[in-house]
C-alpha cells in the first residue's frame, strides 16, 4: 500500500486519506441540506410535508398544492364589500363557496388558507355571532365569550396585504396587514388549521392581539383598488 511521510509525523496510508476525504463530504453535505432554503428563518417554514395527501375542502371548494401565493398575490382575487362595509376577498378556485351566514367553505391549498384568513379577521367583528362558534383551539371558548359580551362597533378598517409566517396543508400562519381609518398599519397574526373539511381559526390560550406595523415591505400587497 503506497503512504505518504509527514514532518511530524509516521507514514499515513494512501486510501486512509481518500477515507477521510469521503467523509468529510458527506458531513458538508448534511450540513447543506439543513440550511433553510432562500435563508428562510425556523419561524418561516413554507414547505409542506412530503407525502402529505392534500384533501378537497366541503361545498366542491377542491384542493391544490400551488403555493405561489405564498410570495406572489393572488390574481383572481375579487373584493366584496358587507353590508357593515368591510371588504372581502372572494376567488371562483380558492372560495369561498359558501356567503350565508358567514363566508365559509375555503379550499384545501395556501390561497384558500389566506381567504380563510382574511375573512376570519372580517368576521370576528362583522358577524361575531355567527362565526365565533366555529373558532377551535385552547382559547377558542374564552374568546368566543369575551367577543360576544362585547357590543362595541367595530371600526371598518382597510385590509391591504399579508404575510406567511408558515405554511403546511394542516396548518398556516398568516398575519394580516390592515390600514386604519387614521393612516396607521396595523396587522393580526391568524392561525387557520384544516378542520372538517374546512380552515378554522384556531385560537391558542394566550389570545394574539393586534399589533402596529411599521415595515410594510415585509408583506405582499393585497387590497382591493
Amino acid at each position: 500500500m503506497k503512504t505518504y511521510n509527514t514532518a511530524s509525523g509516521p507514514a499515513i496510508p494512501r486510501a486512509l486519506i481518500g477515507f477521510f476525504y469521503i467523509i468529510g463530504l458527506l458531513l458538508l453535505g448534511l450540513t447543506l441540506l439543513w440550511v433553510p432554503r432562500g435563508g428562510a428563518s425556523p419561524n418561516e417554514t413554507l414547505e409542506a410535508k412530503p407525502g402529505v395527501v392534500i384533501e378537497p375542502g366541503t361545498c366542491g371548494a377542491g384542493a391544490s398544492a400551488d403555493k405561489t401565493v405564498l410570495k406572489t398575490a393572488p390574481k383572481d382575487t375579487q373584493w366584496v364589500t358587507t353590508e357593515s362595509g368591510w371588504t372581502g376577498p372572494v376567488s371562483q378556485t380558492a372560495g369561498p363557496v359558501v356567503e350565508s351566514p358567514i363566508r365559509s367553505c375555503f379550499e384545501h391549498s395556501a390561497q384558500g388558507a389566506l381567504y380563510a384568513a382574511a375573512w376570519a379577521v372580517i368576521h370576528v367583528n362583522d358577524s361575531p355571532e355567527a362565526y365565533m362558534p366555529t373558532v377551535i383551539g385552547p382559547g377558542a371558548e374564552q374568546i368566543t365569550k369575551e367577543r360576544l359580551q362585547d357590543t362595541k362597533t367595530r371600526t371598518v378598517v382597510r385590509i391591504m396585504g399579508y404575510r406567511y409566517m408558515s405554511y403546511t396543508p394542516e396548518r398556516a400562519v398568516i398575519r394580516i396587514l390592515f390600514q386604519t381609518p387614521s393612516g396607521t398599519y396595523r396587522y393580526f397574526e391568524t392561525t387557520l388549521e384544516w378542520h372538517n373539511g374546512d380552515w378554522a381559526l384556531w385560537v391558542p390560550a394566550e389570545q394574539p392581539q393586534v399589533t402596529d406595523e411599521y415595515d410594510k415591505g415585509k408583506y405582499v400587497t393585497w387590497k382591493a383598488a
